[in-house]
């Protein structure tokens, strides 16, 4: 009988990422499957790491699982902060227009519920190195597109 090689954390990883792209690729059909091959990689590892392993592996579902859709507040904010990356004009106007909408999306985050208000207002860290690179004299701010309809 063929003696099994130990697995290290570095190849636990790759066979844990391979399990979630295979239950992800086949719309969560072939999780127990995914499951059973790493529990059977699970005593081939360190004592020491056997439980954390074992409790990445309960987690599968839960980090396979599509993601849910974003909430009215969330769409609200992403189309703000959308327009406000759009804007075009001056220096002045473009910064305007930004710390314009970090306050509206600030506003919609203090409406959140608690967990969603700390995700929304990482929506503005954009507009905040938008601003920091508008404030860069050297930094060419680049000009509106020029409709030419005749």
């Amino acid at each position: 009988m063929e003696e099994q090689e130990a697995v290290g954390i570095p190849e636990f990883n790759l066979q844990f990422n391979i399990a979630k792209t295979v239950v992800r690729q086949s719309d969560g059909a072939r999780l127990v499957e995914q499951q059973e091959r790493l529990r059977g990689l699970v005593p081939l590892m360190d004592a020491s790491e056997q439980a954390w392993a074992t409790r990445l592996i309960e987690r599968l579902p839960e980090l396979t699982s599509p993601p849910a859709p974003p909430s009215a507040l969330m769409v609200e904010a992403l189309r703000i902060r959308e327009a406000a990356q759009a804007k075009s004009g001056s220096r002045e106007e473009m910064i305007s227009a930004l710390t314009a909408a970090r306050e509206r999306i600030w506003e919609i985050a203090d409406r959140a519920p608690k967990g969603e208000g700390a995700r929304i207002r990482g929506l503005t860290r954009t507009l905040d190195h938008m601003e920091e690179a508008l404030g860069d004299p050297f930094w060419e701010v680049p000009e509106a597109p020029v409709d030419h309809q005749d």
